[in-house]
């Protein structure tokens, strides 16, 4: 044999450079190798498995990395298919095959099934079948029941090849950054109810389209975590899981999914895996497209693939764009910690006027840092949750969009997260163009103090602007039959409900009373520039005495203030 090298490159993850090889090759040590080996292949002389081999070895640093190993793996290297395993059986199977791998159980060579007239006609019309290599019979080969072999074995390898005909695509991408996403549902206690993930959005995201209705097959392959050039990754980062998500979605949708509708949308999903490859098999139809979502285990975990596409039609493949991010801090302290949409204090809250120049969806995420960030996770407590509330703006006397004083209708909320959780909560909302809205972030209870992190993520550019921070206190209140005063004007003006307020510093308040009952305006609202340590007294009424009815008292001022109903 002439002298030389032969150069042996392993895909979908070359290691920079070819493994390179002498053709004095080492002996087989791995089964599946031993099985293509010279003695086993039926070609004499064939020398291709011990390069493949060897190659492998310098691949991996030694032939000691070659012990163990995944058998699907082995069949995707050296094929290029897509391998899968099946568990035919919870059980570890029964000890039926005997020394050597042969079977000697029912149907097995010799066996008493075979001399039955019908089985003797079927036994020559297998003969006549190819089964041999080379003339020489193929001892591994055998016959059994269905029932024995799913009795016998617990797991099946399968390695599904391609004919030429179909289309193949293959993408190079990682989840690095913001893009390692993690799963949709974030891992929860025993018992508790999953909560949506507010990363799951950043993965890399790929639509597909084909214009006639064919079988897609997706593979995700990983990166071999035991090649010698990732020896400095550590072990922990080598064992990570990871999996994909298929959706469906319609045709004429262009952008990212922010979250998942429902189980229809939902076309496949191969779950946590923590081997290197894993796939997924779907129909496509022409009249829908479909959405990729390649994710890890855990949020934050980075790491390189492959995704590899196969397909019985031509399909069009584009990676979606990654999500515009806009992320700001905040507190919810002293007089800014107002509470839900039902507390009287809920206008104090921190407020943020929100628009788009686009219809565009969007995701907002608000998180508590002292629980994401706590050594010891706190124990749940609803009063301790985070929610979301996005609202139209309050209109003031003037006529412009200011911030919200209270929720006095469910007509003015256009969306709310709802208080399920202590660390984070989304929420995913079609924004309008040219239309201002008001994010509210809130804790389930009043005078909780926490800081907070505000994310939105959307396809196309939003505007945020923080508004000013007021303290808000909204009161309710009621004209009753003998409370009913009518105004200044009338002698039992002095019967009206009374409230007393309290400044312990010269301010601007403004005072809002909103009457749902009579009256052309149901609203009315007044500034006053007033001084601090001075005592207050607010009336409201109506025009004439003696008509009952519901009232919202509403104050707001940038200065702590104190508000009760005498």
């Amino acid at each position: 044999m002439p002298k030389g090298r032969l150069s042996i490159e392993k895909r979908p993850f070359p290691s920079g450079k070819p493994a390179k090889t002498s053709p004095k090759a080492a002996p087989s040590l791995t089964l599946l190798l031993l099985l293509l080996s010279p003695s086993h292949s039926g070609h004499v002389g064939e020398l291709w498995p011990s390069f493949v081999e060897k190659a492998y070895a310098k691949l991996h640093g030694s032939y000691h990395s070659l012990e163990g190993g995944s058998v699907a793996d082995c069949l995707t290297d050296l094929t290029g298919g897509v391998s899968d395993k099946i568990k035919l059986d919870e059980g570890e199977g029964s000890v039926a095959a005997q020394a050597g791998g042969n079977w000697h159980g029912a149907w097995a060579e010799g066996s008493e099934q075979w001399h039955i007239p019908e089985a003797q006609a079927l036994e020559k019309e297998l003969a006549a079948a190819p089964s041999s290599r080379m003339g020489a019979p193929d001892e591994a080969a055998f016959w059994m029941s269905y029932k024995d072999f799913i009795a016998t074995f617990n797991r099946l390898h399968t390695c599904r090849l391609f004919p030429p005909h179909w289309h193949q695509l293959t993408l190079h991408c990682g989840w690095q950054g913001p893009s390692a996403g993690g799963p949709y549902y974030q891992p929860m206690q025993p018992g508790a109810e999953p909560l949506r993930s507010p990363t799951w959005c950043f993965n890399p995201q790929f639509r597909i389209t084909v214009r006639k209705a064919c079988e897609v097959v997706v593979c995700l392959g990983l990166q071999d975590p035991r090649v010698e050039a990732r020896k400095h990754v550590s072990k922990a980062a080598r064992k990570r899981t990871a999996g994909m998500m298929v959706l469906r979605v319609p045709s004429s949708y262009l952008g990212r999914r922010w979250e998942i509708s429902g189980p229809v949308e939902v076309v496949a999903s191969t779950g946590l895996s923590g081997g290197r490859d894993s796939s997924i098999t779907f129909q496509a139809e022409s009249s829908a497209a479909y959405v990729v979502v390649p994710h890890t285990g855990r949020a934050g975990d980075e790491a390189a693939f492959v995704l590899r596409l196969f397909s019985s039609n031509p399909l069009e493949v584009e990676q979606l764009p990654s999500p515009l991010s806009l992320v700001l801090g905040g507190q919810w302290t002293g007089l800014l910690a107002g509470g839900p949409a039902t507390s009287s204090t809920f206008g104090s809250n921190p407020q943020y006027m929100i628009s788009t120049a686009h219809k565009a969806e969007v995701v907002f995420t608000v998180s508590r840092l002292d629980v994401r960030y706590a050594v010891l996770k706190p124990l749940h407590s609803p009063e301790q949750c985070v929610g979301l509330y996005l609202c139209y703006p309050e209109i003031t006397a003037e006529g412009t969009s200011g911030r919200r004083t209270g929720i006095f209708r469910k007509e003015e909320v256009v969306a709310e997260s709802g208080f399920s959780s202590m660390d984070n909560a989304v929420m995913t909302v079609t924004l309008e163009p040219c239309t201002p809205y008001v994010l509210i972030p809130a804790l389930a209870h009043p005078g909780l103090e926490a800081p907070f992190e505000l994310s939105i993520l959307s396809g196309v550019p939003v505007e945020l602007v923080p508004l000013p921070e007021l303290k808000t206190i909204v009161l309710q209140g009621s004209w009753r039959a003998e409370t009913a005063g009518g105004c200044d004007l009338h002698p039992t003006w002095r019967k009206n409900p009374r409230f007393l307020l309290a400044l312990q510093k010269p301010c601007s308040l403004r005072a809002i009373v909103a009457e749902s009952t009579f009256v052309t305006s149901h609203t009315n609202s007044t500034e006053y520039s007033l001084q601090g340590g001075t005592p207050y007294i607010i009336i409201p009424c109506t025009y004439s005495p003696g008509r009952p009815g519901l009232f919202t008292l509403s104050l707001s001022a940038m200065e702590d203030f104190e508000l009760v109903q005498l």
